[in-house]
């Protein structure tokens, strides 16, 4: 609870900001043929970022639910957070699927680059 969903367009700038309820749940919606970066913050904690196109083929008029779980953690003096400030996740129209899903190229290169920040992440407040 207490973090604040942030939807920017393609051009970044703010069309709708969100606040998470008691259980840190946000639920919004999103127009179609349109690209988004979502940004998820708390105060004290790391902020997030998801890029979300909800670009559809043009024979494809269903409405869609797609959930992401995003977790925030706090803080860590030294923690290089740098990979952090590109999105953690892409999500996008899959065709052979019929679905909204996540990039898988890039999902996997993110999170070889995330494995990295929380294995340092683990060792600095094992030692704190």
């Amino acid at each position: 609870s207490g973090a604040i969903l942030k939807v920017l367009n393609s051009n970044n700038y703010l069309v709708a900001s969100y606040f998470a309820d008691k259980k840190g749940k946000i639920s919004f919606r999103l127009p179609f043929d349109k690209k988004f970066k979502i940004i998820i913050q708390k105060k004290g904690y790391v902020a997030k970022i998801v890029e979300i196109d909800t670009n559809l083929p043009s024979d494809v008029i269903n409405a869609f639910i797609f959930g992401v779980d995003v977790a925030l953690f706090a803080v860590v003096p030294k923690l290089n957070t740098d990979v952090l400030l590109k999105p953690v996740a892409r999500i996008q129209y899959d065709k052979m699927g019929k679905e909204f899903n996540y990039d898988a190229s890039y999902t996997h290169k993110i999170n070889g680059e995330l494995k990295k920040m929380y294995k340092e992440y683990y060792t600095l407040t094992k030692t704190n």
